[in-house]
């Protein structure tokens, strides 16, 4: 499994769009610590050709190795039950604040077709503006 790394921009005071642009050989996304910036917003859109993505976070450090974090799937405003899991575009509001968050996709879907693109953006703010 192949990572790519985000790309964070600044938009204002206390306000961060961390981006990755997943595809079919780089199928996660390397950790961000957006744990500061509490209020977060999903936007997932592109190419899916049936894949899945998923939104997972975990309380533990950064300087543990990405293979050997414990990690779960997040849910969305509606609470527990609810996981930020997509099959096509969207956008929603992060329930939970873990230390680090990162997309995966969890199936490829159709082989062909050409390669998926799928960009995957945290628009994250703080409460303190």
């Amino acid at each position: 499994m192949a990572t790519v790394s985000g790309l964070s921009v600044w938009l204002g005071r206390g306000i961060v769009k961390h981006s990755w642009t997943l595809t079919s050989s780089a199928t996660v996304g390397r950790p961000a610590t957006l744990a500061s910036l509490p209020d977060k917003t999903l936007s997932v859109r592109g190419t899916f050709a049936g894949s899945t993505i998923i939104l997972v976070g975990t309380n533990q450090s950064a300087t543990v190795a990405q293979s050997s974090l414990a990690t779960q799937t997040l849910n969305d405003s509606r609470g527990e039950g609810n996981p930020l899991s997509f099959t096509a575009a969207n956008t929603v509001q992060v329930n939970e604040n873990p230390n680090l968050i990162y997309p995966k996709i969890t199936a490829l879907g159709a082989t062909t077709g050409g390669l998926k693109s799928i960009l995957v953006e945290v628009v994250a703010q703080s409460t303190r503006r």
